[in-house]
C-alpha cells in the first residue's frame, strides 16, 4: 500500500496542509499516520480526498459530503445533487434579475446624470433587488457563521511552524494554552473563561509555514 506525505498531497491536490488537518478534525478523512516527523496518508484516504475535492468544486457543503461518502447510498448523493442544482438555479435567477436592473439603469444613465436617478422611488426595481439579494445571501451564507465577541481581557499564545517538517501550530499552541490554564488555576479563578483560536498568518508568503493564535479570557487586574 503506497503512503504519501502530507506535503505531497498538499501539492498534488492544491489543498493546504491546514485544510487537511481540519478535514481530520471533523472526521471527514482518517487522521494521518506519522513516520518520523512526516505525516502520511494511505491509499484509501487519498482516494476519499479526491472525492471530497470534486464534491467541494461542485459547491457541496462538507456536512453533506460526509453524508454522501459515509452512507454509500447512491440515493443520498442524488438527493444532495438535486438540492444543489436547485440552489444554483435560484442563484442564477437572482443574478439574472440584478443583471436586468443594471441594464435598465444603464439605459437611464444614457440620458440623465446618476445623481438625478431616484432609486428609492423605483419601487419595482427595489422589490426585485431586495428579493434577489435575499436569495443570494441565503445561498452564500450557509457555510458562514457570524459571532459576537464581547469586550474582554485575554492572554494570547502564538506560534508559527512548518507543517511539512512535522510542526503543527494548532497542537503546539493547544498544549501551551492548556498548561497556562492549569498552572494559573484559571478555570477556578474565572469559571466563565472563553477560549478562541484562529489562523495567524492565514496565508504565508512562502506557502509552507503558517501560524495559529489562541486567546483565553482572564480576570482584569485590580
Amino acid at each position: 500500500m503506497e503512503l504519501q506525505s502530507i506535503s505531497r498531497i498538499s501539492k498534488q491536490f492544491n489543498v493546504s496542509a491546514r485544510t487537511l488537518r481540519y478535514y481530520e478534525q471533523i472526521g471527514l478523512i482518517k487522521p494521518a499516520k506519522t513516520a518520523g516527523l512526516t505525516r502520511i496518508y494511505d491509499e484509501d484516504t487519498v482516494m476519499r480526498l479526491k472525492q471530497i475535492i470534486v464534491l467541494r468544486k461542485l459547491r457541496i457543503p462538507l456536512k453533506q459530503i460526509s453524508e454522501i461518502l459515509d452512507s454509500g447510498n447512491i440515493a443520498v448523493a442524488i438527493e444532495t445533487f438535486q438540492q444543489n442544482l436547485t440552489e444554483i438555479e435560484n442563484e442564477i435567477n437572482a443574478l439574472s434579475s440584478i443583471k436586468n436592473v443594471i441594464q435598465s439603469l444603464l439605459e437611464i444613465v444614457d440620458s440623465v446624470t446618476a445623481s438625478k436617478i431616484n432609486f428609492k422611488e423605483e419601487k419595482v426595481i427595489m422589490n426585485v433587488l431586495n428579493k434577489a439579494n435575499k436569495q443570494l445571501n441565503k445561498l452564500t451564507d450557509r457555510d458562514v457563521r457570524i459571532i459576537y465577541l464581547p469586550p474582554a481581557t485575554v492572554a494570547s499564545i502564538h506560534h508559527i511552524g512548518c507543517s511539512s517538517e512535522g510542526e503543527i501550530p494548532e497542537s503546539t499552541t493547544g498544549i501551551m494554552m492548556r498548561d497556562f490554564i492549569r498552572n494559573n488555576n484559571l478555570a477556578k479563578i474565572k469559571p466563565d473563561l472563553r477560549h478562541y483560536g484562529f489562523n495567524h498568518p492565514d496565508k504565508p508568503d512562502n506557502g509552507k509555514e503558517h501560524g495559529y493564535e489562541r486567546w483565553v479570557t482572564i480576570s482584569r487586574r485590580p
